[in-house]
């Protein structure tokens, strides 16, 4: 909106206010010959108080004390002088309606509106020098003028309250928009968290078979093709897991649905021993209690634990580790134990994003993560996961 026309509808009011104030104007000049005192009422001083009135009538929504004061004493003038012209009341009737309706006004300010026009509109009576109106019309009027500004309080409420509902239901969605983004973030994090596990440990494979391959590529030409084969392997099956994370992350973005493979469990640790002990690790399992359904979340983060661990005790151990699962009333247990050459590798004990992603995943499901030597030559992982409903508290 130009500056000329907002200035304009601050001046005149609502294009609504105008269009009364015109109507009122047009059946005032139809209904002078209405007063008491015949066509007197048609004379300039009649017709200047029509266009006062009617200029002041779109002003009350803007500065009401101030349009409803000069209409009052308007009315009163035209009642000493011509006695009360119909529409005239209804022009201050109008007026306290607006001035109800503005989303400015108080409730305060619309009631004195309201009832100091009703008085006016009563005691102008006694100033009609040849009046035909009873005191019962008078009363009339005065009476419409509390409707006129309850039914604008009620519209005000109204627009007020359908405010409201909009404004609260423009805040919950955006809400609903940030829990969404919120939770968006989260599955991109899980989803790095899983990148980063199964790329540690395929690449710590594909390194072992790889110098294996090199170190036996001359003297044993049969053991360094079995190595490469399982380079291979693995490598195949980090390119596929890879595909299936990046599909996730991409899926939406292009419309394209890419396959998604389903995410690891516990059931699954025998293929990650095999890919292990074809590295060298020696892994002795065991287990107690017996094997139960657990929620995707915590069986996903039980296998990632255990594939971190083992990934780190081939990385910095002597090639043996020990893997216990307890399955209790209420939690899961995660027993690693691995020989170490003698002195503890720093990056193991104290940071990594693979510990770092451990403990990230062992707080997410509500369980602890102990890492510590038990002496120089053994290193200790101990991961328990609580089991849903059970009464489980955090050492």
């Amino acid at each position: 909106m130009s500056r000329g026309r907002f200035g304009m509808g601050i001046f005149f009011g609502s294009r609504a206010d105008i269009a009364v104030a015109a109507a009122l104007f047009l059946l005032a000049l139809a209904t002078l010959h209405m007063s008491p005192q015949g066509n007197d009422a048609w004379s300039v001083g009649g017709v200047a108080l029509t266009v006062v009135l009617s200029c002041l009538l779109p002003l009350a929504r803007l500065r009401p004390l101030a349009a409803l004061g000069l209409m009052i004493g308007a009315l009163l003038i035209a009642q000493a002088r011509y006695g009360l012209v119909p529409v005239f009341g209804l022009m201050l009737i109008a007026a306290v309606f607006i001035i109800a309706s503005a989303d400015a006004t108080s409730r305060r300010l619309t009631v004195g509106a309201a009832a100091l026009v009703a008085v006016s509109i009563d005691t102008s009576s006694q100033l009609a020098r040849h009046d035909s109106w009873s005191d019962s019309a008078y009363l009339v009027m005065a009476t419409t003028a509390l409707g006129a500004a309850a039914a604008g309080d009620a519209v005000r409420s109204r627009r007020a309250y359908g405010r409201e509902v909009e404004d609260r239901a423009r805040q919950t969605e955006q809400a609903h928009e940030l829990a969404f983004q919120r939770r968006l973030a989260e599955d991109r994090l899980s989803i790095a968290r899983d990148m980063h596990d199964l790329v540690a440990h395929h690449l710590a494979v594909i390194n072992v078979q790889a110098e294996v391959a090199n170190h036996l590529a001359e003297a044993r030409p049969a053991a360094a093709r079995h190595a490469l084969t399982q380079v291979h392997v693995v490598a195949q099956s980090a390119l596929g897991e890879l595909s299936s994370l990046v599909g996730v992350l991409r899926r939406g973005g292009d419309g394209a649905q890419s396959p998604i493979t389903p995410s690891p469990t516990l059931a699954q640790l025998p293929e990650l021993m095999a890919s292990f002990e074809a590295t060298g690790l020696k892994v002795t399992r065991s287990q107690d209690g017996a094997w139960r359904p657990i929620p995707p979340a915590l069986d996903l983060a039980a296998y990632r634990i255990v594939q971190e661990s083992l990934t780190n005790a081939h990385k910095h151990g002597t090639g043996e580790a020990d893997l216990r699962i307890t399955y209790g009333a209420d939690q899961i247990v995660i027993d690693i134990l691995n020989a170490t050459p003698g002195t503890p590798a720093m990056d193991t004990v104290a940071g990594g994003y693979g510990l770092s992603g451990m403990r990230e995943r062992v707080a997410a499901v509500g369980g602890t993560l102990r890492l510590e030597y038990i002496d120089p030559e053994w290193f200790h992982v101990e991961a328990a996961l609580p089991l849903p409903g059970s009464t489980f508290e955090p050492a």
